[in-house]
């Protein structure tokens, strides 16, 4: 949430090199965090997350739709990695 107000940014899903998913517990949010071809691996866990710009941090009852999200992309790269 800390980045939305930089603006839109579109990420192309065959740059997608791997997904770092921590769902939401009782205390804390979630985030779903991306790493890009070519890029550098950024630190694992939400204080990492929540300054990084290939992160979206999101709430408990937000946490259906970034599940959904997660399967969906991660269908895609399978489907593009057997090509």
């Amino acid at each position: 949430m800390s980045h939305g107000y930089a603006g839109e940014r579109e990420i192309q899903i065959d740059q997608i090199s791997s997904i770092n998913y921590k769902p939401a517990g009782m205390l804390a949010n979630g985030y779903i965090q991306f790493t890009f071809l070519g890029g550098t691996q950024a630190a694992a866990g939400i204080t990492h997350a929540t300054r990084d710009e290939n992160a979206i941090i999101f709430l408990k009852k937000q946490q259906p739709e970034f599940e959904q999200i997660k399967t969906a992309i991660d269908k895609k790269l399978a489907e593009l990695k057997a090509k």
